[in-house]
């Protein structure tokens, strides 16, 4: 399938608003080859005409039966959390800004079962009591893209694709203007640990 336009958002979406892109940008999340739990990335801004610049990292608990995984900015300080549902290989994600509990979190992706692609519903608390839904679809039976569009609409707001044959997860996200970066790292980093889990599983 052919790669979509991405498109600016007439309002924003975000989790953090400090975070929200002001012209289409370029990111890039690069896995640990240390990383025991595969869950810890950098994330760097590489939009074109501009030098790389790191701008979020994650850590995440190696046993942990939630899975639990934090966004750092730059300095190392913590943003948010993820976490999964427990009992849930494949189910809900949360993340959760401090003080959050997963009875209102800032976001939840919801996984469903999908032959040969990727199909999540994520959902982000707008603050006034209602959501925001976003369709997370892969595209490829590589696994190799995903696209994110906005509701039930067409209208493509962000569009990753996955690094092949790599020792590492390695993805490249073309991110619309007003959709908040930190949110668009997240949607990655808890895409590559539902892959992670999936392909633990058949290989069992």
């Amino acid at each position: 399938m052919t790669k979509p336009t991405i498109t600016t958002l007439e309002a924003p979406i975000a989790i953090l608003p400090r975070y929200v892109a002001q012209k289409p940008t370029t990111l890039h999340l690069k896995g640990h080859l240390s990383s025991f739990s595969g869950g810890d990335f950098t994330i760097t801004d590489e939009t074109p005409g501009q030098p790389p610049r790191e701008v979020f990292s994650t850590d995440a608990q190696a046993m942990s039966m939630r899975e639990k995984r934090v966004l750092l900015d730059a300095s190392r300080q913590p943003l948010f959390a993820f976490q999964r549902k427990v009992m849930s290989m494949l189910g809900t994600w949360y993340i959760l800004l401090p003080e959050q509990t997963v009875d209102a979190p800032a976001a939840r992706f919801e996984v469903k079962w999908s032959m040969g692609s990727k199909k999540i519903d994520a959902f982000i608390a707008k603050g006034d009591g209602t959501w925001q839904q976003l369709k997370i679809r892969g595209q490829s039976m590589w696994k190799s893209r995903t696209d994110v569009f906005l509701g039930e609409s067409n209208v493509a707001i962000m569009s990753a694709n996955k690094k092949k044959w790599a020792l590492r997860q390695e993805w490249t996200v073309d991110v619309a203007q007003g959709m908040d970066t930190s949110l668009a790292s997240a949607i990655i980093v808890v895409l590559a640990a539902i892959e992670q889990n999936a392909n633990a599983a058949s290989s069992s």
